[in-house]
């Protein structure tokens, strides 16, 4: 695709500006709505983008812009389903435990965080692209199921 440096770091740009954008209406949203039914469709939305991705990547039509825009996608569904998922943290564990459940609701962020870019990086060294791009999408399945 390309090897341009503000096309690479454009990449976490637009997977995190939807956080800056979003997150602030999400909590109201979030507040305001049903945080399942929330959840399910900022999850929807998530894996609509990184299942559009990962089939333009497949088929050989991904530019950097197309990739750009789909993680844009991505980064919205999730910028919509984090303030969600954190509203209902409470409504998940007893009150006593809630520190406990907030504490480890942030440490499975930051592993996440952590780890996930060196999981792909290792995917997409085995793989290829379209296998870690489709890794990403199977993920949001069973979250989707659970819900």
């Amino acid at each position: 695709m390309t090897s341009a440096a503000d096309k690479v770091a454009l990449v976490q740009t637009a997977l995190m500006l939807p956080i800056m954008l979003i997150s602030m209406p999400a909590g109201a949203i979030a507040d305001m709505y049903d945080r399942r039914i929330v959840s399910l469709i900022s999850l929807t939305i998530a894996l609509t983008g990184a299942t559009c991705l990962t089939l333009l990547t497949w088929i050989g039509a991904i530019t950097p812009n197309i990739l750009l825009a789909f993680c844009f996608i991505v980064g919205s569904g999730m910028a919509l389903f984090g303030p969600a998922w954190q509203a209902s943290v409470s409504e998940q564990v007893p009150a006593e435990t809630l520190p406990s459940a907030v504490a480890l609701n942030g440490i499975s962020y930051n592993i996440a965080r952590s780890f996930g870019p060196a999981i792909g990086g290792v995917v997409v060294a085995a793989a290829g692209a379209v296998a870690a791009f489709g890794a990403n999408m199977l993920c949001y399945i069973p979250l989707l199921v659970v819900l």
